[in-house]
């Protein structure tokens, strides 16, 4: 993830929240808005968020219902997969690699396709090395880096409560 972050991240898509901001609904949407601004509609269409700010925002709306299918099963619902507004539609999506080991919560939202694979020395499997057992040796090697097509398409936000 830190290459991701490290790649898209500059003064118009990054923000760092005070200490202690809980993150709500509101936030996002602003998130979004500001986006939406600064890369003329291009937004994010995913997000990745660790379990605490997954759990923020399944609690964005008071809502629970009960799925009854044809086999009697029951279950009560209270997830949010998708969130919604006027400037676009996001899908959330649990990282565990999104969090650090700071004390903040910390969301990205990217637009894949303005995001791929560069590479500089495609992918292949070296089977030179020194024999020291019973087996072969072998080892990947390649050289890539990632490309960004639009940073604006793309946003990260650190420093919300998690605690």
């Amino acid at each position: 993830m830190n290459g991701i972050i490290r790649g898209i991240s500059k003064s118009s898509n990054y923000t760092l929240q005070t200490s202690g901001t809980v993150f709500s609904a509101s936030i996002l949407r602003g998130l979004m808005k500001d986006q939406w601004d600064n890369s003329n509609g291009d937004v994010a269409t995913d997000i990745f968020v660790g379990s605490y700010l997954s759990n923020a925002i399944d609690e964005f709306t008071n809502k629970s219902y009960t799925v009854i299918d044809g086999s009697n099963e029951k279950s009560i619902v209270h997830s949010v997969d998708i969130f919604e507004t006027g400037l676009g539609k996001v899908r959330k999506h649990n990282h565990r690699y999104i969090q650090n080991s700071d004390a903040n919560g910390r969301i990205l939202g990217v637009r894949p396709e303005k995001l791929k694979i560069a590479y500089l020395q495609k992918p292949f499997i070296d089977t030179g090395l020194a024999r020291s057992g019973d087996y072969d040796s072998r080892a990947v090697v390649g050289k890539f880096t990632l490309e960004t097509i639009n940073k604006d398409s793309n946003f990260f936000a650190d420093g919300y409560n998690i605690g």
